[in-house]
């Protein structure tokens, strides 16, 4: 027995094309990319062509801003059936860089022929690594945050001394203070290392979440 013929009133515009079926519900999240999702009812015989007609990049204004279409679905209903969108989006804006601190462990050799022979110097020294992620509408060449805090030092927490074939030594107070005033002095100076990452949030959109991770290191002296 065939299926009946479901006659649809109207049969197009209002009530028939596809349509928002309830209001948009914007997620917003601690920090970043926002999203945004519609659903829109229509008649099932226009769901091929409306389907075709969704490009990712589609845009929909919320709250004043731009939100971009990146994925949809539909619920299979015969009828009326259910197409959901799916966007990611700025709800207020960019929002301001986020900053994270860690502590690294990290060293630093300086190798000397001494009169003593040659001698292996490895300090071992705390120092901070700054995290600063941020949302930039051009693609950045260069990192925008490079400086670390200022005032901040690293910090020599152990000094190890080893011969040419490895072996870890105790140099007596006396040589300690002989090596250290003739040959051997702690690092004071400092640099920067910066590494950046981006990835595009929209495919053709200059819209970019990226991140600067500057470490301050001894400097080889």
């Amino acid at each position: 027995m065939p299926a009946p013929t479901v006659i649809y009133k109207p049969s197009s515009g209002a009530g028939y094309d596809f349509e928002d079926k309830v209001l948009p519900v914007a997620s917003k999240s601690d920090w970043g990319i926002d999203t945004l999702t519609r659903q829109l009812t229509g008649a099932q015989p226009g769901l091929i062509a409306y389907i075709n007609s969704l490009n990712v990049g589609d845009t929909a204004s919320y709250n004043g801003q731009t939100f971009y279409l990146q994925s949809w679905s539909d619920d299979k209903d015969q009828t009326y059936p259910t197409v959901t969108l799916n966007y990611k989006g700025l709800f207020d804006g960019i929002p301001e860089p986020i900053i994270s601190f860690t502590t690294l462990n990290q060293i630093i050799t300086k190798v000397t022929t001494t009169t003593l022979g040659e001698i292996t110097q490895i300090y071992s020294y705390n120092t901070r690594q700054q995290t600063t992620r941020y949302i930039s509408t051009t693609a950045p060449t260069l990192p925008t945050y490079s400086t670390p805090p200022a005032g901040f030092t690293p910090t020599i927490y152990k000094r190890e001394y080893r011969t040419s074939t490895g072996a870890i030594i105790t140099p007596a107070p006396a040589i300690l203070d002989f090596l250290n005033l003739y040959f051997f002095r702690d690092p004071d100076l400092t640099e920067n290392i910066t590494t950046t990452s981006c990835q595009q949030i929209v495919a053709g959109e200059d819209l970019y979440e990226c991140q600067d991770v500057v470490t301050v290191l001894f400097s080889e002296q």
